[in-house]
Protein backbone atom coordinates (compact mmCIF):
# COMPACT_ATOMS: atom_id res chain seq x y z
CA UNK A 1 0.00 0.00 0.00
CA UNK A 2 1.50 3.28 -1.07
CA UNK A 3 1.97 5.83 1.68
CA UNK A 4 0.43 9.23 1.14
CA UNK A 5 3.07 11.88 0.58
CA UNK A 6 3.05 14.51 3.32
CA UNK A 7 2.34 18.00 2.05
CA UNK A 8 5.08 20.54 2.64
CA UNK A 9 4.36 22.92 5.52
CA UNK A 10 6.35 26.18 5.50
CA UNK A 11 6.11 26.38 9.28
CA UNK A 12 8.28 23.28 9.56
CA UNK A 13 11.19 25.26 8.10
CA UNK A 14 11.04 28.22 10.47
CA UNK A 15 11.57 28.88 14.17
CA UNK A 16 8.83 30.96 15.79
CA UNK A 17 9.17 33.01 18.96
CA UNK A 18 6.78 34.90 21.21
CA UNK A 19 6.72 38.65 20.71
CA UNK A 20 7.79 39.99 24.10
CA UNK A 21 5.25 39.20 26.77
CA UNK A 22 2.40 38.72 24.29
CA UNK A 23 0.85 35.57 22.87
CA UNK A 24 1.80 36.53 19.29
CA UNK A 25 4.11 34.14 17.43
CA UNK A 26 6.56 35.69 14.96
CA UNK A 27 9.19 34.10 12.74
CA UNK A 28 12.75 34.68 13.93
CA UNK A 29 13.46 36.12 10.47
CA UNK A 30 11.35 38.83 8.89
CA UNK A 31 11.13 40.84 5.67
CA UNK A 32 11.44 44.62 5.67
CA UNK A 33 9.85 46.59 2.84
CA UNK A 34 12.04 49.70 2.81
CA UNK A 35 13.63 48.81 -0.54
CA UNK A 36 10.42 47.86 -2.37
CA UNK A 37 10.38 49.62 -5.75
CA UNK A 38 7.52 47.89 -7.57
CA UNK A 39 4.59 45.54 -7.08
CA UNK A 40 6.38 42.84 -9.08
CA UNK A 41 9.48 43.05 -6.87
CA UNK A 42 7.31 42.97 -3.76
CA UNK A 43 5.51 39.82 -4.94
CA UNK A 44 8.80 38.11 -5.73
CA UNK A 45 10.39 38.91 -2.37
CA UNK A 46 7.32 38.10 -0.28
CA UNK A 47 6.86 34.78 -2.08
CA UNK A 48 10.55 33.92 -1.71
CA UNK A 49 10.48 34.18 2.10
CA UNK A 50 6.93 33.00 2.77
CA UNK A 51 7.65 29.52 1.38
CA UNK A 52 10.24 29.13 4.15
CA UNK A 53 7.80 30.10 6.90
CA UNK A 54 8.54 33.81 7.34
CA UNK A 55 5.38 35.45 8.67
CA UNK A 56 6.76 38.82 9.85
CA UNK A 57 6.54 41.72 7.39
CA UNK A 58 7.74 45.15 8.47
CA UNK A 59 6.47 48.36 6.86
CA UNK A 60 6.53 52.10 7.59
CA UNK A 61 4.69 55.14 6.30
CA UNK A 62 8.10 56.57 5.35
CA UNK A 63 9.31 53.65 3.22
CA UNK A 64 9.56 53.86 -0.53
CA UNK A 65 10.36 56.57 -3.03
CA UNK A 66 8.16 58.56 -3.13
CA UNK A 67 7.34 58.19 0.56
CA UNK A 68 4.52 55.76 1.21
CA UNK A 69 4.94 53.82 -2.02
CA UNK A 70 6.42 50.74 -0.31
CA UNK A 71 3.21 50.25 1.67
CA UNK A 72 1.22 50.48 -1.58
CA UNK A 73 3.44 47.87 -3.25
CA UNK A 74 3.18 45.55 -0.25
CA UNK A 75 -0.59 45.89 -0.07
CA UNK A 76 -1.26 45.24 -3.74
CA UNK A 77 1.29 42.39 -3.86
CA UNK A 78 -0.25 40.69 -0.83
CA UNK A 79 -3.73 40.86 -2.35
CA UNK A 80 -2.56 39.12 -5.51
CA UNK A 81 -0.63 36.47 -3.57
CA UNK A 82 -3.68 35.79 -1.39
CA UNK A 83 -5.79 35.26 -4.49
CA UNK A 84 -3.19 32.89 -5.89
CA UNK A 85 -2.47 30.89 -2.71
CA UNK A 86 -5.09 31.74 -0.07
CA UNK A 87 -3.98 29.12 2.47
CA UNK A 88 -0.34 30.18 2.42
CA UNK A 89 -1.24 33.83 2.92
CA UNK A 90 -4.04 33.55 5.46
CA UNK A 91 -4.23 36.83 7.36
CA UNK A 92 -4.34 34.97 10.69
CA UNK A 93 -0.89 33.48 9.98
CA UNK A 94 0.75 36.78 9.02
CA UNK A 95 2.20 39.41 11.34
CA UNK A 96 2.18 42.72 9.51
CA UNK A 97 3.58 45.87 11.06
CA UNK A 98 3.96 49.50 10.15
CA UNK A 99 5.49 52.59 11.77
CA UNK A 100 4.35 56.18 12.26
CA UNK A 101 6.32 59.39 12.87
CA UNK A 102 7.90 60.34 9.54
CA UNK A 103 4.74 61.30 7.65
CA UNK A 104 4.70 60.78 3.89
CA UNK A 105 2.93 64.05 3.08
CA UNK A 106 0.90 64.07 -0.11
CA UNK A 107 2.43 60.80 -1.32
CA UNK A 108 4.52 62.48 -3.99
CA UNK A 109 7.48 63.60 -1.90
CA UNK A 110 10.87 62.08 -2.63
CA UNK A 111 12.32 60.05 0.22
CA UNK A 112 15.36 62.22 0.88
CA UNK A 113 17.16 63.33 4.03
CA UNK A 114 16.56 66.99 3.17
CA UNK A 115 12.85 66.64 2.39
CA UNK A 116 10.53 69.30 3.75
CA UNK A 117 7.85 68.01 6.11
CA UNK A 118 4.42 69.49 6.59
CA UNK A 119 3.95 71.27 9.90
CA UNK A 120 2.30 68.21 11.54
CA UNK A 121 3.81 65.44 9.39
CA UNK A 122 6.81 64.55 11.58
CA UNK A 123 5.14 63.80 14.87
CA UNK A 124 3.53 61.38 17.30
CA UNK A 125 0.77 63.85 18.11
CA UNK A 126 -2.74 62.47 18.37
CA UNK A 127 -3.51 64.24 15.09
CA UNK A 128 -0.71 62.52 13.17
CA UNK A 129 -1.33 59.12 14.78
CA UNK A 130 -5.03 59.13 13.86
CA UNK A 131 -4.50 60.44 10.35
CA UNK A 132 -1.37 58.34 9.80
CA UNK A 133 -2.89 54.97 10.71
CA UNK A 134 -5.89 55.60 8.45
CA UNK A 135 -3.66 56.50 5.50
CA UNK A 136 -1.30 53.57 6.16
CA UNK A 137 -4.14 51.05 6.26
CA UNK A 138 -5.51 52.47 3.02
CA UNK A 139 -2.14 52.01 1.31
CA UNK A 140 -1.70 48.51 2.77
CA UNK A 141 -5.31 47.54 1.87
CA UNK A 142 -5.74 46.15 5.39
CA UNK A 143 -8.32 46.54 8.14
CA UNK A 144 -5.64 46.40 10.86
CA UNK A 145 -1.93 45.90 11.47
CA UNK A 146 -0.65 43.49 14.08
CA UNK A 147 1.96 45.85 15.51
CA UNK A 148 2.11 49.63 15.15
CA UNK A 149 5.47 51.22 15.98
CA UNK A 150 6.44 54.73 17.02
CA UNK A 151 9.22 55.04 14.42
CA UNK A 152 11.17 57.49 16.59
CA UNK A 153 10.61 59.32 19.86
CA UNK A 154 8.78 62.63 19.56
CA UNK A 155 10.36 64.94 22.15
CA UNK A 156 7.75 67.66 21.56
CA UNK A 157 4.56 65.66 22.19
CA UNK A 158 3.73 64.84 25.84
CA UNK A 159 4.23 61.16 26.64
CA UNK A 160 0.67 60.74 27.89
CA UNK A 161 -0.67 62.00 24.56
CA UNK A 162 1.53 59.49 22.70
CA UNK A 163 0.51 56.53 24.88
CA UNK A 164 -3.15 57.53 24.81
CA UNK A 165 -3.04 57.86 21.01
CA UNK A 166 -1.64 54.36 20.51
CA UNK A 167 -4.08 52.98 23.08
CA UNK A 168 -7.04 54.49 21.23
CA UNK A 169 -5.81 53.08 17.90
CA UNK A 170 -5.66 49.60 19.47
CA UNK A 171 -9.07 49.98 21.07
CA UNK A 172 -10.51 51.05 17.71
CA UNK A 173 -9.30 47.76 16.16
CA UNK A 174 -6.79 49.34 13.75
CA UNK A 175 -3.80 47.74 15.50
CA UNK A 176 -3.41 44.87 17.96
CA UNK A 177 -0.22 45.92 19.75
CA UNK A 178 2.10 48.92 19.73
CA UNK A 179 5.81 49.27 20.13
CA UNK A 180 8.73 51.64 19.73
CA UNK A 181 11.74 51.99 17.48
CA UNK A 182 15.06 53.51 18.55
CA UNK A 183 13.75 54.92 21.82
CA UNK A 184 16.14 55.62 24.72
CA UNK A 185 15.68 53.22 27.61
CA UNK A 186 14.41 55.79 30.12
CA UNK A 187 11.61 56.80 27.73
CA UNK A 188 10.48 53.19 27.47
CA UNK A 189 10.17 53.13 31.25
CA UNK A 190 8.25 56.42 31.19
CA UNK A 191 5.80 55.16 28.55
CA UNK A 192 5.22 51.94 30.50
CA UNK A 193 4.45 53.66 33.79
CA UNK A 194 2.28 56.37 32.24
CA UNK A 195 0.26 53.56 30.64
CA UNK A 196 -0.08 51.68 33.93
CA UNK A 197 -0.98 54.77 35.98
CA UNK A 198 -3.64 55.91 33.50
CA UNK A 199 -5.01 52.45 32.67
CA UNK A 200 -3.72 52.68 29.11
CA UNK A 201 -1.92 50.10 26.95
CA UNK A 202 1.91 50.03 27.23
CA UNK A 203 4.30 49.23 24.38
CA UNK A 204 5.23 45.55 24.10
CA UNK A 205 8.22 45.61 21.75
CA UNK A 206 11.20 47.78 20.80
CA UNK A 207 12.90 47.69 17.39
CA UNK A 208 16.49 48.96 17.74
CA UNK A 209 19.39 48.95 15.35
CA UNK A 210 21.23 45.68 16.00
CA UNK A 211 23.88 44.15 13.76
CA UNK A 212 27.50 43.06 13.95
CA UNK A 213 28.66 46.67 13.51
CA UNK A 214 26.21 48.30 15.92
CA UNK A 215 25.42 46.46 19.15
CA UNK A 216 25.25 49.45 21.49
CA UNK A 217 21.49 49.81 21.89
CA UNK A 218 20.60 46.21 22.67
CA UNK A 219 23.66 45.08 24.61
CA UNK A 220 24.46 48.27 26.55
CA UNK A 221 21.62 50.77 26.74
CA UNK A 222 18.79 48.24 27.11
CA UNK A 223 20.69 45.88 29.42
CA UNK A 224 19.38 47.52 32.65
CA UNK A 225 15.82 46.94 31.42
CA UNK A 226 16.48 43.23 31.02
CA UNK A 227 18.00 42.95 34.49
Amino acid sequence: MATEEKKENPMDKMEYRMLGGTGLKVSCLGLGTMSFKSEEQAMELIAAVRKFGVNFFDNAELYGNPCGSAEKFFGSALKKLQEKEPKLYRRSDLVITTKLYFGCGDGEQANASDRVYGVNDKSLSRKHLMEGIKESLDRLQLEYVDVLYAHRLDYLTPMEEIVRGFTDIIRSGKALYWGTSMWPNYKLVEAYYIAKINKLIPPVVEQPVYNMFNRQFLEVEYKPLFE
